[in-house]
């Protein structure tokens, strides 16, 4: 055969030979990678990698989150004291500006008067922060809590013995009861003199005598 001829049969089988040669080399990088893959999920995973990476990324996001919303003050550190009890709360506006939040606050001894946010109550205590169910007051520095006062519960009446006798006698009439009957007393005596004097002119006889004609 011609060299000619032997350059044409080469040509004709060159791709062929290409793609069985990438193929083996595929095969080999296949194999490679299950074999590494294989290693690693044998391998016993050490107890204090997960530790130590978790331990690496707690601190960043931390930090991140304390520039955003602050740190947390710890426990106790923030304790306001109660106010004494020669104030009392009456009332609380909230406003959505804190600035013009008020509260009407009673001092011992003068009547309920309205206090606005920062305006000083007595010497040295003056309104801090205003909430829907209590009040701040800043005494000398020092924060205290004024609540509203409780209110006190009923007193418990027993109920009657069973065992005690039936009387029949009129029930006590009790002192209110009798301050109102007296006064629709008076309303009555006095609607009934309203209407005497209001009835008299006619009833009393006229004092003038008609004229006669000459």
């Amino acid at each position: 055969m011609s060299l000619p001829g032997k350059l044409r049969n080469y040509r004709q089988h060159a791709p062929l030979l290409a793609s069985i040669l990438l193929l083996c080399a595929f095969a080999i990088y296949l194999a490679a990678q299950v074999e590494q893959w294989l290693e690693t999920t044998r391998a016993p995973v050490p107890t204090d990698v997960s530790g130590r990476d978790f331990g690496g990324m707690d601190g960043p996001d931390l930090q991140r989150l304390e520039i955003l919303f602050g740190s947390t003050a710890p426990a106790g550190a923030y304790a306001p004291a109660t106010a004494p009890s020669d104030l009392i709360l009456r009332g609380s506006f909230v406003h959505l500006e804190p600035q013009r939040s008020s509260a009407i606050i009673q001092v011992e001894g003068q009547p309920p008067r309205l206090y606005w946010r920062g305006e000083e109550l007595q010497s040295g205590v003056s309104l801090h922060s205003v909430y829907p169910d209590h009040v701040e007051l800043l005494r000398n520095g020092t924060v205290e809590v004024l609540r509203f006062p409780t209110v006190s519960s009923p007193t418990y009446v027993p109920d009657e013995p069973a065992d005690m006798p039936y009387q029949d006698e009129q029930p006590y009439a009790t002192p209110a009861a009798d301050d109102t009957q007296q006064m629709q007393q008076q309303m009555d005596a006095l609607r009934q003199q309203l209407e005497e004097a209001v009835n008299q002119p006619e009833t009393e006889p006229s004092n003038d005598q008609p004229m006669e004609d000459d």
